[in-house]
């Protein structure tokens, strides 16, 4: 199926967010790699930068794609990494001449009601740093009912507290789509 609209996010599109925040880190030294590193031990996340809901989009289900990976790769049979992510819509008043969301963009976030999403680690074949991919279905609802032309922005949590795999978890890039 063709998709409607594709958008990428690189981790330095997150800017920060309620929680504790994971901080950037460089791999692959020579050429950059930029990745937010969120922690093992503690809930982590941090919210983009705000960007327009495209066009092209239908009201209706998005996929989110999580790329990341990890400083040691194989995990015992059953560990996951539990991700969650929280939209939040502004529709602006263009004319002045209705109301748009009446939401205080100084001093407020709206975020509609949190999707959260276990990725499975393999238990074998993979190795430290390679890449996986968690893909996340977002409903509208879950994009706190947006539509096209609406200003967005997104947080993505590592619930590092509540995962059963214990080490860190490097975000390289994060993908937003609709088929």
């Amino acid at each position: 199926m063709a998709r409607k609209f594709t958008l990428q996010f690189p981790p330095t599109s997150f800017v920060g967010g309620d929680t504790n925040i994971p901080a950037f880190v460089q791999h692959a030294s020579t050429t950059g790699r930029v990745a937010l590193a969120f922690d093992g031990s503690q809930t982590e996340g941090s919210m983009t930068i705000s960007w327009v809901m495209p066009d092209t989009y239908v009201s209706g289900n998005m996929t989110l794609k999580l790329y990341f990976y990890t400083t040691t790769g194989d995990a015992p049979d059953g560990d996951g990494i539990n991700w969650q992510v929280g939209f939040e819509k502004v529709t602006p008043n263009p004319d002045n001449s209705v109301a748009g969301d009446p939401l205080d963009l100084m001093g407020a976030q709206g975020l509609a009601s949190a999707v959260t999403h276990t990725h499975e680690m393999a238990s074998s074949g993979t190795t430290a740093g390679e890449l996986s991919v968690a893909a996340i279905p977002i409903t509208n609802a879950n994009a706190d009912l947006c539509a096209a032309g609406d200003l967005m922005r997104f947080v993505v949590q590592r619930l590092g507290a509540g995962d059963d795999y214990a080490e860190d978890v490097f975000l390289t890039c994060v993908e937003l789509y609709q088929e």
